[in-house]
């Protein structure tokens, strides 16, 4: 079970200085809303969200949802309600974690990926979180040659394709990056890929130090999320989207 008020909370106050797409308000209101803030309250939610994994449909996730709520009360919203909806969703399989291995012309594993960050403090080393996946995700394991195609957008698999290098059948591994990882996967299955390896790019010059010395994850920080596409519906100024129900029908929030 996913609880909904965890879906709005980062998307409504991410988005609460800002009126329709791309207007802000005026100069007043966001000083106005600024000077109410305050850094240790903040800071204190900010730790509480995210000290260990909440997964959707987690036991952790149902307790976040209840600490919104509750918090949603203590700051006097007039009515404050938790809904339950059947969601479709994947999850890692944590006893066979996805993994990426370079093997040479012999046949011996000469490389490993890592399945888990580095844990940066004795908390993380005690709560461990998921292993890093891509939900919604075929399972399944190929043994394939290798080809970069920078981003996996449609231009790279066409520069490729002018220099007579064929992705068919063929591991692509493309850097995050420029598009939604989805359309990444997408591009790739339509140029003719087995499959998709997707990672962080540690090159750029923009990024100088990385946490704890300033706000850029670790190098050995691997990202979650999903490769599923979704239809956005555009009502005004917000998103709506649909989740399933107990019958399989579905609902439009």
């Amino acid at each position: 079970l996913v609880f909904v008020a965890l879906v709005f909370v980062s998307g409504f106050f991410s988005h609460a200085l800002w009126r329709g797409f791309g207007k802000p308000l005026s100069d007043h209101k966001v000083e106005n809303i600024g000077s109410d803030e305050d850094g240790e309250r903040v800071k204190e939610f900010h730790v509480e969200l995210t000290k260990s994994s909440h997964i959707a449909g987690s036991k952790r996730n149902d307790e976040l949802a209840h600490y919104i709520a509750n918090k949603f009360r203590d700051f006097a919203f007039d009515e404050v309600e938790l809904k339950n909806y059947s969601v479709r969703l994947s999850y890692p399989d944590s006893d066979r974690p996805s993994s990426v291995k370079l093997f040479d012309s012999a046949g011996e594993v000469k490389y490993s990926c890592r399945n888990m960050e580095k844990p940066l403090t004795e908390f993380e080393k005690n709560n461990p979180t998921t292993p890093l996946f891509n939900a919604h995700s075929k399972p399944g394991t190929i043994k394939a040659p290798y080809v970069y195609v920078n981003y996996a957008h449609p231009s790279d698999f066409e520069l490729l394709r002018k220099h007579n290098i064929s992705v068919t059948g063929k591991i692509v591994l493309a850097r995050y990056g420029m598009m939604f990882r989805g359309n990444k996967v997408q591009n790739a299955a339509a140029a003719g890929a087995a499959a998709i390896v997707l990672f962080k790019d540690l090159s750029s010059p923009q990024v100088t130090e990385r946490f704890p010395n300033s706000e850029f994850a670790p190098s050995s920080a691997g990202e979650r999320g999903t490769i599923l596409l979704y239809v956005w519906f555009i009502h005004s100024y917000s998103f709506s989207f649909y989740c399933c129900n107990h019958d399989n029908s579905f609902l439009l929030l």
